[in-house]
């Protein structure tokens, strides 16, 4: 294993906990180079994963190696090596954002004028810099996250995890930190974030991981995934209109205050609902519809 040129390569990897709980069941893949998103409902294995990668946590059964170590006997060369965004993780309240991001570049052994200039340039970046002296006690949840995110992101780290990295931030802030992750992709970082948001690993993901209950369903890039879909189209109707009228037009999936038609005929649909006096709106595909998709027939 050694010799295979990934940030991270797993093979039969399962995480059994002491209750019984097999929260991963004989996982293997590798992780190649830019940034790849894991995407699965809560509980589906996302974050057990990230926790073994980053050595956070023991594994049952199976072999880790992230930058060419072993996870359970070179846990300090990896430390060394990485940046980490636990999703529960917690800011220090009586520090500010700048102590935050400069002390902890200044841990990690950067000399302290360019700790300086990266702690500017990553507050900036991701629109700090006017709190960057602020205590954190004081800032919102959303703003705390960011901080936490700021600190992994300036370290330049080969491998960066990041779990839920913008849960609870405004859109604004979510494309700022998107455009800060793709920039340090460019720079040569490697990323792997867990998201629930399938237009974050859209945008961001050079191949994103399908996960649930602790298997791999399906894993390439957002493209290749909707391919699979066999549907570039849906249809979108208001609830209200009887599933069963509209069951007749092709595959029906509730979501929200919506029923999705994924027909196989577009026309023929939309001449018939439009016959019926149905209101409808035409709408892409997304990852969303693929995601959905994998995760309805793993229930089946």
């Amino acid at each position: 294993m050694s010799n295979i040129p990934y940030p991270v390569t797993v093979e039969n990897l399962t995480k059994i906990y002491l209750n019984g709980t097999k929260a991963l069941d004989n996982v293997s893949f590798s992780i190649d180079r830019g940034i790849t998103c894991v995407v699965g409902p809560n509980g589906a294995g996302k974050t057990t994963l990230l926790k073994i990668i980053s050595t956070q946590m023991k594994h049952t059964i199976g072999k880790v190696e992230v930058l060419g170590y072993d996870v359970e006997r070179k846990t300090e060369e990896i430390r060394k090596r990485i940046a980490v965004v636990p999703q529960e993780s917690l800011p220090v309240n009586e520090l500010t954002p700048f102590e935050h991001v400069y002390y902890y570049l200044l841990s990690r052994g950067v000399e302290k004028n360019i700790a300086r200039k990266d702690t500017e340039y990553t507050l900036r970046k991701l629109d700090l810099w006017n709190i960057k002296d602020k205590l954190v006690i004081s800032l919102s949840g959303g703003l705390k996250r960011r901080v936490l995110i700021a600190m992994a992101l300036a370290t330049k780290a080969p491998l960066i995890l990041l779990d839920e990295p913008t849960t609870g931030l405004d859109p604004i802030s979510r494309k700022e930190t998107w455009a800060l992750i793709s920039e340090i992709k460019e720079n040569g970082a490697n990323l792997i974030i867990t998201t629930h948001y399938m237009e974050e690993a859209e945008a961001l993901g050079d191949e994103i991981i399908v996960i649930n209950k602790g298997k791999i369903l399906a894993r390439g890039t957002a493209e290749t995934l909707k391919k699979n879909l066999h549907f570039d189209k849906k249809i979108a109707v208001e609830k209200g209109v009887e599933k069963e009228l509209l069951e007749h037009f092709g595959k029906v999936v509730p979501y929200g205050n919506f029923y999705f038609l994924y027909p196989e005929n577009l026309n023929v649909v939309v001449n018939n609902l439009l016959s019926k006096n149905i209101s409808f709106q035409i709408m892409s595909t997304s990852l969303e519809d693929v995601f959905m998709e994998i995760i309805r027939n793993d229930e089946k």
